[in-house]
């Protein structure tokens, strides 16, 4: 994992983010990710919790995107 501040964080999952910044291009994958959700695995699993999380996110960035 990759820390970025303010409680942002990176993990390595497959997306084509990893294309796009090979070329230049300024990339950010969002995504729900908690430690225990066994991602692409049996059982996977996301939190409500989380899921409202992410939203309040993409929402902060849809309405403002520069700031």
């Amino acid at each position: 994992m990759q820390g970025c501040g303010n409680g942002c964080v990176g993990e390595l999952v497959s997306n084509d983010g990893r294309y796009t910044s090979r070329k230049g291009i300024p990339t950010v994958g969002l995504g729900v990710i908690d430690d225990d959700s066994n991602i692409h695995g049996p059982d996977e699993f996301v939190r409500l919790s989380t899921m409202e999380r992410i939203t309040r996110i993409f929402k902060r960035f849809l309405s403002n995107p520069l700031n």
